[in-house]
């Protein structure tokens, strides 16, 4: 098998254009890897917009780069699972709920304004049959913390040793 190419000797007319040719070639290759680039970011950041309410859990043996979306998937913190609605959800008047597993989480919560489609507070909810189960504790700072019209509706957990705090500013 032989393969018989005619490539212009360099500097000839014939040279010039084979060489816009395959720069033109190129140029259309990296547009086209922009372009998907781009539809990719974009569609990244799509929310999900509600259908029905949404419970994300979270427990202390859990891991924040699970999903959150069932029991068996928990976060870790209850901040990670604020975040996940607060970056992936459009709540669309739905309720949002973050139970929590009995346990300690020592890692506190900070919220500012509120989500996209919030109708209503989210609920924070431990275990209301036995608060002392679930117990919240921030070693600096405090536990929680809402601000600037952050609505949040916290129940079914205690705080120990720890800095509580709900600022209200702006209707919070």
């Amino acid at each position: 098998m032989s393969l018989n190419l005619n490539i212009p000797a360099e500097g000839s007319t014939g040279w010039a254009g084979l060489v816009n040719q395959n720069w033109t070639n190129i140029q259309n290759e990296v547009n086209a890897v922009e372009a998907t680039l781009a539809t990719k970011a974009a569609i990244s950041s799509i929310r999900i917009k509600l259908t029905s309410a949404l419970t994300l859990y979270v427990s202390p043996s859990g891991n924040d780069n699970n999903d959150g979306l069932t029991a068996g998937t928990p976060k870790q913190t209850i901040q990670a699972a604020w975040n996940l609605l607060a970056a992936s959800y459009d709540l669309g008047g739905y309720a949002a709920t973050i139970q929590l597993a009995d346990g300690t989480y020592t890692a506190g919560l900070a919220v500012s304004g509120s989500l996209v489609g919030q109708g209503s507070a989210v609920s924070i909810t431990g275990n209301t049959s036995t608060p002392a189960n679930v117990i919240v504790q921030s070693s600096g700072g405090a536990a929680i913390k809402a601000e600037d019209g952050a609505l949040i509706l916290l129940s079914g957990m205690s705080f120990n040793t720890c800095n509580f705090a709900l600022p209200s500013r702006n209707g919070a």
